[in-house]
C-alpha cells in the first residue's frame, strides 16, 4: 500500500516521503481504507482527496524577511544583472509561496527598492503553492507575531498594520497576486525573476532536475533563477548556466534569442540599476558571510552555537532559539521531544521532520554531529527512526 501511494504521490506533486517519515500521519489523517478509496476516486473527489494529502504532509514553515543575506543579495547584486525593456514591469515569480511571507516580502523590497532608487522598475509578483488553504491564507494578508523573527529592515515596517497579536499587510493593489498550482505543471506566464527557497528539499534527485527544468522554462530570457542554499547540485540545460555573487548562487538562462528591441542602455542606461551599496546599507547586511555551501565543518558547527535558554528550558525558549537561527537541528531535536512528551504527537513529529530535512540538505551536519559523544545513543537514533 505505501509503494502505491508514494508513487501517486511523487507522480501528482513530485513530493517524495520515505515510510518511516509521515506514513503514520497519514494513516492516522485516512486510515489504509481511506488511502485505498481516495487513490481509487475520480475527478472533484480526487480533487478533493490530494488537498487533505497535502495538508497533511505540510511541514512548510516560512516567515518575513527570511535569510537576510540571500534576500539582500537577489536585490544589489542579481536583480542589476536582468535586463527590461524601456518601461517594462519586473515580473517576479515566488514558487512554493506557503501561506505568502516571502511574496510580501519580495513586494515591500521592490517599495523600498523604489524609494531608494527613483529608477528601480514598477514590478509584480506572483506566489503560487500547491495547498488551496495557504493560498487563501495568503491572500488575507493577516498573520501572527510568529512571522516576524528576523530584525526587519528599515522601511518594513511602514508596511504592516500591528495589532496585540496579529499583523495584517498594507494593501499593495495588483502588484501581488496568489495562485494554486504545481510546480511540476508548466506556467504559461514568463519571469525576470523564479524565486524558490526551500522546496528542492522534499524532492528526490529525479523530480528535482524536472521541476528545476520547469522553473527554468518560465524564465525569460536572461531571467534568473534562486534556490535555496545548496539546493541543487545536479544538470543543468545547455541554456543554463549556473553563477555566483559575493552572497548567493543563482541558475540565468542564456541572453542568446534575447529580444533585440531592449532599449535599456540605449534611453536609459541605468534603468532596474539599484546601487549595490546603497541597498546593502538599507538591509543592513553590507559585509555578509560566505554563502553556505561553502561551510566547513567548524563554521557549521558554530552555526550549532546556540542561545543558552532557561535552567529549564520550555518550548518558548527553544522557539526562541529558532527566532535567532532556524537552521538549529538542536531546537528542533528539543521541540519534538518537547511535544511528544506533551502528547502533542503531530507536532512532534513535525519538528522531527524538519531536523531531518535539514539534516539531508546539509551533509556537513553529520561530520559535526557524529563528533560529539552521543552521535549512537542520540542523533543516529532520532535521524534514522520516526517518532
Amino acid at each position: 500500500m505505501f509503494e502505491s501511494f508514494q508513487f501517486a504521490l511523487k507522480q501528482q506533486s513530485g513530493i517524495f516521503i520515505r515510510k518511516d517519515e509521515k506514513w503514520d500521519l497519514l494513516l492516522a489523517a485516512f486510515g489504509e481504507g481511506g488511502i485505498v478509496s481516495g487513490l481509487q476516486s475520480f475527478g472533484e473527489e480526487l480533487t478533493t482527496f490530494w488537498k487533505r494529502v497535502y495538508s497533511v504532509l505540510n511541514i512548510s514553515e516560512t516567515y518575513f524577511f527570511r535569510d537576510p543575506d540571500q534576500l539582500t543579495s537577489i536585490f544589489s547584486d542579481i536583480i542589476p544583472k536582468i535586463s527590461l525593456k524601456f518601461g517594462e514591469r519586473l515580473e517576479i515569480w515566488s514558487a512554493g509561496a506557503s501561506k505568502g511571507e516571502e511574496v510580501y516580502t519580495l513586494a515591500i523590497l521592490c517599495e523600498l527598492a523604489k524609494t531608494k532608487d527613483p529608477n528601480f522598475p514598477e514590478y509584480r509578483v506572483l506566489g503560487t503553492d500547491l495547498q488551496e488553504s495557504s493560498i487563501q491564507f495568503a491572500k488575507e494578508g493577516v498573520y501572527t507575531n510568529y512571522s516576524v523573527r528576523n530584525e526587519l529592515p528599515p522601511g518594513f515596517t511602514d508596511f504592516l498594520v500591528w495589532d496585540k497579536h496579529q499583523i495584517r499587510i498594507r494593501p499593495l493593489g495588483e502588484k501581488i497576486r496568489f495562485v494554486v498550482g504545481n510546480l511540476l505543471e508548466p506556467q504559461s506566464q514568463k519571469f525576470h525573476l523564479v524565486v524558490c527557497r526551500n522546496v528542492l528539499i522534499y524532492l528526490d534527485e529525479d523530480t528535482k532536475e524536472i521541476l528545476v527544468s520547469r522553473l527554468l522554462d518560465a524564465l525569460l530570457p536572461g531571467g534568473i533563477l534562486v534556490l535555496g542554499h545548496s539546493e541543487y547540485l545536479g544538470n543543468l540545460p545547455p541554456n543554463a548556466f549556473a553563477k555566483h555573487t559575493g552572497k548567493t548562487g543563482y541558475i540565468q538562462n542564456r541572453l542568446e534569442n534575447q529580444r533585440e528591441d531592449i532599449e535599456t542602455n540605449s534611453k536609459n542606461p541605468d534603468f532596474g540599476k539599484i546601487p549595490k551599496s546603497g541597498f546593502s546599507k538599507l538591509l543592513g547586511a553590507e559585509n555578509p558571510p560566505s554563502r553556505e555551501s561553502e561551510k566547513v565543518p567548524e563554521q557549521v558547527a558554530a552555526k550549532q552555537k546556540i542561545r543558552e535558554p532557561k535552567k529549564n528550558p520550555d518550548i518558548q525558549d527553544w522557539k526562541a532559539v529558532l527566532y535567532e537561527n532556524p537552521e538549529s537541528i538542536e531546537a528542533y531535536y528539543n521541540l519534538s521531544n518537547l511535544y511528544w512528551e506533551g502528547g502533542e504527537r503531530d507536532l512532534a513529529r513535525s519538528y522531527q521532520a524538519k531536523a531531518w530535512s535539514l539534516f539531508k540538505n546539509d551533509p556537513s551536519f553529520s561530520e559535526v554531529l557524529k563528533k560529539r559523544g552521543d552521535w549512537k545513543d542520540v542523533w543516529e537514533e532520532y535521524l534514522i527512526h520516526p517518532l
